[in-house]
């Protein structure tokens, strides 16, 4: 690319974190579908059940067996991403033996993990609505953002570390490609917290500014302005209907003498 222009992704950087958020908040939930897509051809496949079955009899240590372990993986959607992660530990080492319940595993721990990033993103749009139209103090941005990026971000980035270290099959990397590079664009926005706080003040200071603007102008906003010419509006209504009603009696007078 020559010199001045920009990738898809130089652009998406250098979005506002607002805007950064609802665009992620859409790409994620595109990917998290073509995960539960991915996950459904898995289980549609002919030897699944039997894949299961087997591993629910093979008598593997700490694994749950039988009719428990088929229901453990009839129910992935909404596990704790560590036990997920744990199950595919337990079950690695077997290797072809049960690639196809391996294969789910991977993927449910990639759904997870883009649940939890959207959560976090939407947490974020949240909060800029929030701030866009009221914020009290700086401190108060600091504390949500500190508990946003502190501890869910935190969180969801040690979940995406365990699930790096695995080695996955060429097969997969090469499927989720678009899924990881989504994920590490997020967490390229996000690796400065002092700049998203920066940003967020930022939006709350604008908000501070307009709000004591309105004041200072009696507190006419765009609504009460609405609100008085609807009820001019009203008022001249009522009054050429008066006016209407005193001229048809002058009118009915008038004939009544004559």
């Amino acid at each position: 690319m020559g010199a001045g222009q920009s990738t898809p992704e130089t652009a998406s950087s250098q979005a506002s974190v607002c805007d950064f958020s609802k665009e992620q908040i859409v790409k994620l939930g595109q990917e998290i579908d073509k995960i539960d897509g991915l996950i459904l051809s898995v289980k549609k496949n002919e030897n699944y059940d039997k894949v299961v079955s087997d591993a629910g009899g093979a008598r593997i240590p700490d694994l749950e067996g039988g009719a428990a372990f088929a229901s453990y993986m009839a129910t992935l959607r909404g596990k704790d991403f560590k036990d997920i992660n744990e199950h595919y530990t337990l079950l690695r080492p077997y290797g072809s033996r049960f690639s196809l319940i391996l294969e789910h595993l991977l993927y449910a721990q990639v759904n997870g993990i883009l649940e939890e990033y959207k959560a976090i993103l939407s947490s974020i749009k949240t909060l800029c609505e929030k701030y866009q139209s009221n914020c009290v103090a700086d401190v108060v941005v600091e504390q949500d953002i500190d508990v946003i990026i502190s501890e869910n971000f935190s969180e969801a980035k040690t979940h995406l570390n365990l699930f790096n270290q695995i080695q996955i099959p060429d097969t997969i990397t090469s499927t989720l490609k678009e899924t990881i590079g989504i994920i590490n664009e997020i967490n390229k926005r996000f690796s400065n917290i002092d700049n998203i706080i920066t940003e967020m003040k930022t939006i709350c200071e604008r908000t501070r500014t307009t709000t004591r603007l309105f004041s200072r102008a009696g507190g006419k906003t765009a609504r009460s302005a609405y609100k008085k010419r609807k009820q001019m509006k009203m008022k001249m209504k009522n009054s050429n209907s008066r006016s209407k009603t005193r001229n048809n009696k002058k009118k009915y007078t008038t004939m009544v003498k004559v």
